[in-house]
């Protein structure tokens, strides 16, 4: 480090280098009484950097960073670019990650501009574009673009979602997230038996827990209170007003049922809790039972409550002057 105090104030020529691989310069001049500068910045460093605020999420790959301080010590000061290359975010939530990441965000006025392409590893990809401000709560707006993302979980559900949502509001927890998706061919599967032969596991109790075992449990959310708030210090409460669409192509199969709905749901509320309006109505299907093929007459899928879905079904058969009419919730 060098510094050279004048009569216009203090030169300043910094060279940092840090973890994460840290590298960079900053260089120029301080006012005389400190409340001024014009300083460039300029440098790298592992994404790995921004993971403590980020908890449990974790992202890696590259920073770069480009910045002019000119004037003022406030944000409103700052212009320049922030870039995030080959960019990967993983979320113990969830059972895909987000990856081959390029993002950038052109600094001015103390306001954000805000664009990013990425990869969904089960398939599909989504884009983020939008503006925000710099100052907590992030006050913005973001129009975020799905292109045929596949989400599934193998024993109960696989679908593709495309569509387009923004995000209005404090991007820190509680904007609205609002637009509308649409589902692609979409299996729904009714297992053979109970979800897991497992009983529940009991209540552990961590005796001398390593550091490391202690970390991931944190970043899991598996922990409590101040050293394992889990999601909480990334996370907040949004509110959602999104239409689901599918028209056609949800196929709901298993125990010997085999059936296409179709219809759209609206998910309002809270990501806290989700409030679903709608349903998925039957366009035709069937139901084998004991050695016999019932026609359904009526079938319905509804999700209710906490996001449980509910089914109604009925189905019969005619057989000389007899109709035999099964029912099923």
């Amino acid at each position: 480090m060098q510094g050279q105090q004048g009569p216009q104030g203090t030169d300043v020529s910094l060279t940092l280098k840090g973890p994460a691989q840290v590298s960079g310069s900053l260089t120029g001049t301080l006012s005389p009484g400190f409340d001024t500068a014009n300083l460039v910045f300029s440098g790298q460093s592992l994404a790995d950097v921004a993971n403590p605020f980020l908890k449990p999420r974790a992202l890696s790959g590259r920073l770069g960073y480009d910045l002019r301080l000119s004037g003022p010590l406030t944000l409103a000061s700052l212009a320049g670019q922030v870039t995030l290359s080959g960019g990967r975010l993983a979320d113990p939530s969830q059972n895909f990650g987000v990856e081959a990441i390029e993002a950038r965000a052109d600094i001015s006025g103390g306001r954000m501009q805000i664009s990013a392409t990425s990869a969904v590893t089960s398939g599909g990809s989504v884009a983020v574009s939008g503006q925000a401000q710099m100052a907590f709560p992030f006050q913005g707006t973001l129009q975020v673009k799905v292109q045929n993302v596949l989400l599934r979980q193998p024993r109960l559900y696989e679908t593709l979602v495309s569509g387009d949502l923004s995000v209005e509001g404090a991007l820190a927890g509680g904007a609205l997230i609002s637009g509308t998706l649409d589902l692609g061919r979409t299996e729904l599967r009714i297992p053979s038996s109970g979800l897991s032969g497992a009983e529940p596991i009991p209540q552990i109790t961590h005796i001398a827990e390593p550091a490391d075992v202690r970390a991931t449990r944190d970043r899991a959310g598996l922990t409590a209170g101040p050293a394992g708030q889990g999601g909480n210090g990334a996370s907040g409460k949004f509110g959602l007003d999104i239409i689901l669409r599918a028209p056609n192509q949800i196929f709901l199969r298993g125990r010997g049922l085999d059936a296409e709905l179709g219809g759209s749901l609206r998910l309002r509320g809270t990501t806290a809790a989700i409030i679903p309006q709608g349903s998925f109505d039957l366009i035709r299907g069937r139901l084998d039972l004991v050695g016999r093929r019932l026609v359904l007459s009526q079938a319905q899928l509804m999700l209710q409550g906490e996001f449980i879905p509910r089914i109604d079904i009925v189905a019969s058969i005619e057989d000389t002057d007899i109709i035999s009419t099964v029912r099923i919730t």
